[in-house]
């Protein structure tokens, strides 16, 4: 055993502090605090402790970010905007600073601006994934969801894989209310990529929305009616049929539904059976006794 399994957590700390430069130790301890005034919102107090932070430390990107966004929090947004228009125009994280200056230009009104910038930034960067995601999340986050699509469309038509992005493009048309536009692309990666059905079932979890599902419920029955019960999707999607009939109390459907998968496919009884258990959790008990019969 090492000797240094017997050492505290907090003594062996203090050891790593020791061995570290005296200006390092300081530097760590101004972020602390500076973190701890940005965590309580208390910009004022944090922006120049960042400020010595990134002056001291010009290749930082997390200094940068948080000197940017203390900034942005007092409102101070042609100060930001300079600052990340400097960082832009150099090649430590050009990218992140260029993204960021998008987001100040949004953040400031400039929402036009902000769309065009990010469209060029994807433009630059369309054969490079993580950037892609990059700017793309940035896009959403600041609720521009039209921006994302195209910019994930960009990239897959750049690429020549139409399905790279889709659980973006899915999510950002649901974000925006487009339920119609998301189910259907949904369904297409699930298609595409039976393993990403956890990933979408989360996502209409999170959204708890009756009409998502209803819609969803619609255009899968349309989905299955098309494909083939040997398909590697097709049991996975039809669970995912019975679980959106079931949240959304489409109790005598999810059984017709269940009773056609029977017929249609050579998976005799499980089905039923298996509803049999949902519409019971669900109390509705005689239609539970006619799924086990």
């Amino acid at each position: 055993m090492s000797p240094l399994t017997n050492i505290p957590v907090a003594a062996l700390l203090l050891l790593l502090l020791a061995a570290l430069p005296r200006e390092a130790v300081g530097q760590i301890n101004t972020y602390q605090e500076a973190n701890r005034y940005f965590e309580q919102q208390n910009f004022e107090e944090a922006l120049p402790l960042f400020e010595e932070l990134l002056q001291n430390n010009h290749r930082s990107l997390i200094f940068f970010e948080r000197y940017i966004d203390s900034l942005a929090g007092l409102r101070r947004y042609e100060e930001a905007i300079e600052v990340a228009e400097y960082y832009a125009g150099r090649d430590s994280f050009a990218l992140q600073a260029s993204v960021k200056l998008s987001e100040l230009h949004h953040l400031s009104g400039q929402r036009e601006l902000a769309v065009n910038r990010w469209l060029e930034d994807a433009r630059a960067n369309v054969l490079n994934m993580q950037a892609i995601y990059y700017i793309g999340n940035a896009a959403t986050e600041r609720g521009e969801y039209e921006t994302a699509i195209r910019i994930y469309e960009m990239a897959n038509e750049a690429l020549g894989d139409e399905t790279l992005f889709l659980g973006e493009i899915a999510n950002n048309y649901m974000l925006a209310g487009d339920f119609e536009n998301s189910v259907e692309v949904y369904f297409r990666l699930i298609t595409d990529s039976p393993d990403q059905m956890p990933f979408v079932q989360q996502r209409f979890l999170r959204m708890r929305d009756r009409n998502l599902y209803e819609i969803a419920s619609f255009e899968l029955e349309e989905v299955l009616a098309k494909l083939d019960y040997t398909h590697a999707a097709y049991s996975q999607m039809y669970q995912l049929l019975i679980w959106l009939l079931i949240e959304t109390e489409e109790y005598n459907r999810a059984y017709h539904v269940a009773r056609q998968f029977e017929n249609s496919t050579p998976y005799e009884i499980y089905s039923l059976f298996t509803l049999g258990h949902q519409l019971r959790s669900s109390h509705q008990f005689e239609m539970a006794i006619q799924s086990y019969e």
